[in-house]
């Protein structure tokens, strides 16, 4: 499965071609696509805030993805990972700690351009 990040998100809606591509791509093959609840939360914050037809197609797709929830185990799992992070010096957002504690979780590859998640231990991922 993947998982795709908030990055991935915004720049499928904004057009990227690379980002595009991939799409392209991950919806010809039949492996499930998800988005972990805080990347869609990131997501429709700036979906949002630009309104109009943006907020409209955001909203429409998000009722098309299927969304990994948060719980227990993974805000556990995310203490933990932004602990190690700051124990090395190495700062993160609680934010992305929720979505690579979610994507490990999942057993999924997190789609992302964050280059920030290859400090996660245990975290796959796919960069675009």
């Amino acid at each position: 499965m993947r998982c795709l990040d908030t990055s991935f998100l915004i720049d499928l809606f904004q057009g990227d071609e690379m980002a595009r591509a991939l799409s392209t791509e991950l919806d010809s093959n039949s492996e499930p696509i998800s988005t972990p609840a805080p990347a869609l939360a990131e997501f429709m914050l700036g979906a949002n805030l630009a309104g109009g037809k943006y907020l409209a197609k955001a909203i429409e797709f998000s009722s098309t993805i299927d969304i990994v929830p948060i719980n227990k185990e993974t805000a556990m799992l995310a203490a933990r990972i932004g602990a190690e992070l700051m124990q090395k010096g190495q700062r993160t957002g609680i934010m992305d700690a929720l979505i690579a504690a979610a994507s490990i979780q999942s057993d999924a590859i997190l789609v992302t351009r964050d280059k920030a998640f290859s400090n996660v231990v245990g975290l796959a991922i796919q960069y675009y």
